[in-house]
This record gives structure tokens, C-alpha cells and sequence, in this order.
């Protein structure tokens, strides 16, 4: 299926920021750079690739000694076994494929940080963005509150109303300190997934960018978790082919020289011969044992291809849903909103409408700001994910600007 390639542009000041985890770009970065989640899965390939040499080497040379009492002869052997029928190929050829998934296992790896790293700053940021919201509300009721004050006190308008007001007020304040604490809880997510002390501190975030479209591909073809499970899917197979030669035998080849003391005299001789695969059971085994391999290899790959592409599916509905969305809020229902609360507030004053709808129509101004925030954490978010299925090399597509 083809799903969305997209990339990032930021309306915000082209101005380089004093710090670079206030950044996206610079949390992206700086995840895909000191992560050690990425430095072990470097080490795994890099173990991987160092095991493809020994597995197209040929075993190792035997050196004997042979000691007959009974002729007083000395000999000194040395032999080599080879195996035949390609084995050392396949061997090397199934290790080549595990290298290959390694690689891949790395790339995958890559994605999934950068998308962690993307997710958890957007949350750090709609946090902020919630922060601010939430204290302008409270300085709006609070200014509401004096309103009502007012008029009470010119006998304009019922006591009931201050107290509504006060309720709202401390409202407002709970929310202000909620969000204050969850503050580091959101700072410990993001410092774990740029792999920095979950303590540590972080400069407060800029502007979020906006993702946007930027062709098409298939996730299929782009996503690294797939590509690491074809390839472990072909070193089964190789492992499978090498396990139907387990009934064939090695040669081993080699030669002796040997000093008979008594008769002083020396002499050369020379050796053939091959091992004997005779445990009927234990061979078929390991058959069975490499087909099943390669049967659950294959059924890996066919399930990871549905989830990537379900996966892809929703990811590009979320990350439009949530561009619609924040379209709708700030376009037309949040300065609506704004207006509404200016016209409720002269009516109030006017005696027109009560201080019930004066509110209601405050905190839907707080709901439409919050919900916009929401809208474009949810987006960047659901932009990361969609990246890691099926974004560029590593998931080191990098932020642009328009």
C-alpha cells in the first residue's frame, strides 16, 4: 500500500536557538548521536559482521604426536579436515544474511529512538503549551471575578455569582499546579530518550514545527524491521540447506613423519578419512529443528508486513485527522471563541446574559486553545510514527523549513 512520506517545516524564526534540545531538530539529533540503545545495536552488527570470515574459514589444522613402545617410534602428524558438498559456503552465506539483519536491526533501531524522541517532545512541548493556557485562564477568571465583584457591589448582580467566580478561580489554580507538576515527569521521558539522566535539566522548548507531505512510498519496501526479518529469513533458509547436508561426510586429509630409533631410520606417510554422521535421530533433528526455523522466519516476516502496514494506515488517519483538526481550531473556531468571550463579557456587564453562560463560554475559549495544542502534538507524534514505518534511511529524515 502507499502510505505518506512526510518531512517537517517550521514557521518559527530561522534564527539558530541558543540551546539545541529546545529544538526538534536538536532533540532528534541528539538522540540519533549519544543513545546507547543505537551504540549496542552498532556493537550486535558490528559482532555480526566479525562472524562471517571465521564461518567461510576451514576448521582448524591438527597437529599429532604418535608414540609406539613397542617399535621405539617417534611420529609427528599434521591433518585437515574439509567439508564438502558447500557447507563452508552455506555456512558463510547464512552468517552474511545475519550480518545483513543486524544492519538492518540497527536502522530499525534508529527509527524507533528518533521516534521516541520526536513523541516525547511534542508531549514536553504541548505541556508548556497547556502551562501557558492554563495560566491566561486564570487571569482571565480572576478578571472575570472582579467583574462580578463590581457588580455585586452596585447590587447588579446576586452573591452567587462571586462565589461561582472564586470556584472558578481555585479551579484554575489546581489546573495551573497540576500541570507544573507533571512537568518533570514529561522532562524524565524526553531525557530518556535523547539517553541522558532522566534528572537532568532541559532548556524550555520553541515553537513545535508542522509536518507536511512530501510524496509517497510504500513502508513495505522502506521499513528496516522487515528488511531485518527477510534476511533472517534467508539465513534460515541457509542453515536449513546446511542441516540437509548433516548425513554428508568431511575429508580429512594429512600426513606423519616418524623416526624409528632403534632402527634409525625415518619415513613419511599419509592419511585419509572421513567422519561417520551414524546418529540416524540426532541428524534428522537437526532437520527438523533448521526447517522449523525457517518455517517460523518466513511467518515472521508475513505478520510484521500486516502490522507495518495497518500500522501505516493509522498513523497517516491520525496524523491527518490532527491536522483537520488544529486547521478547524485556529481558522475558525478559536477566534470565534475569542470574540464570543469580548461580547459575553460587555453583555455581562450590561446585565444581558448571566454569569453561568459568561463562564461556560470562558472555558470553552480554554478547551478550543488546549485542544489546538493538542492537535499539533498529536500530529508531530503521529508524523514520528509514521516515519519509523516508513520514513528515510534511519529515520534520519531531517527537519526543513519552507
Amino acid at each position: 500500500m502507499l502510505v505518506t512520506c512526510l518531512a517537517l517545516t517550521a514557521a518559527s524564526a530561522t534564527a539558530a536557538p541558543r540551546d539545541a534540545l529546545a529544538t526538534l531538530e536538536g532533540v532528534r539529533a541528539h538522540a540519533r548521536a549519544h543513545h546507547p540503545r543505537l551504540t549496542a545495536a552498532r556493537a550486535t552488527w558490528a559482532a555480526a559482521e566479525a562472524r562471517v570470515v571465521p564461518a567461510r574459514t576451514p576448521p582448524d589444522p591438527m597437529l599429532g604426536v604418535s608414540l609406539r613402545s613397542m617399535e621405539r617410534e617417534v611420529g609427528v602428524g599434521v591433518s585437515q579436515s574439509f567439508p564438502l558438498a558447500g557447507k563452508r559456503g552455506l555456512r558463510a552465506a547464512a552468517a552474511s544474511a545475519e550480518a545483513a539483519a543486524a544492519q538492518a536491526v540497527a536502522a530499525a533501531a534508529a527509527r524507533e529512538v528518533v521516534a521516541e524522541a520526536t513523541a516525547a517532545f511534542a508531549e514536553w512541548w504541548y505541556l508548556h503549551q497547556a502551562r501557558v493556557v492554563a495560566m491566561a485562564q486564570l487571569e482571565l477568571v480572576q478578571q472575570l471575578e472582579g467583574v462580578a465583584r463590581a457588580r455585586y457591589r452596585t447590587a447588579l448582580a446576586p452573591f452567587a455569582d462571586v462565589v461561582r467566580a472564586q470556584v472558578e478561580v481555585g479551579r484554575a489554580e489546581d489546573e495551573v499546579r497540576t500541570l507544573e507538576e507533571l512537568l518533570p515527569a514529561a522532562a524524565a521521558r524526553l531525557n530518556a530518550a535523547l539517553g541522558r539522566e532522566v534528572r537532568e535539566p532541559l532548556p524550555p522548548p520553541t515553537e513545535l514545527p508542522d509536518p507536511v507531505f512530501k510524496g509517497e512510498l510504500e513502508a513495505e519496501a522502506a521499513n528496516p524491521e522487515l528488511e531485518a526479518l527477510a534476511r533472517q529469513q534467508e539465513a534460515a533458509a541457509r542453515r536449513l540447506e546446511l542441516a540437509r547436508l548433516i548425513r554428508v561426510p568431511d575429508l580429512t586429509l594429512g600426513f606423519e613423519v616418524t623416526h624409528n630409533r632403534e632402527m634409525r631410520r625415518s619415513g613419511v606417510g599419509v592419511m585419509a578419512g572421513i567422519n561417520l554422521p551414524i546418529w540416524r535421530d540426532c541428524c534428522r533433528n537437526e532437520v527438523v529443528e533448521a526447517a522449523a526455523k525457517a518455517e517460523a522466519a518466513a511467518a515472521e516476516v508475513r505478520a510484521k508486513a500486516l502490522e507495518v502496514a495497518a500500522g501505516a494506515r493509522l498513523a497517516d488517519f491520525r496524523l491527518a485527522d490532527a491536522r483537520r483538526k488544529g486547521g478547524l481550531i485556529a481558522d475558525r473556531l478559536l477566534p470565534q471563541a475569542e470574540q464570543a468571550v469580548t461580547a459575553m463579557t460587555a453583555a455581562y456587564r450590561a446585565g444581558e446574559v448571566s454569569f453561568a453562560d459568561l463562564l461556560e463560554t470562558a472555558r470553552l475559549g480554554q478547551e478550543l486553545r488546549l485542544a489546538l495544542a493538542r492537535a499539533r502534538a498529536d500530529a508531530v507524534g503521529a508524523w514520528a510514527e509514521l516515519e519509523r514505518l516508513a520514513g528515510g534511511p534511519e529515520g534520519e529524515r531531517q527537519v526543513g523549513h519552507e
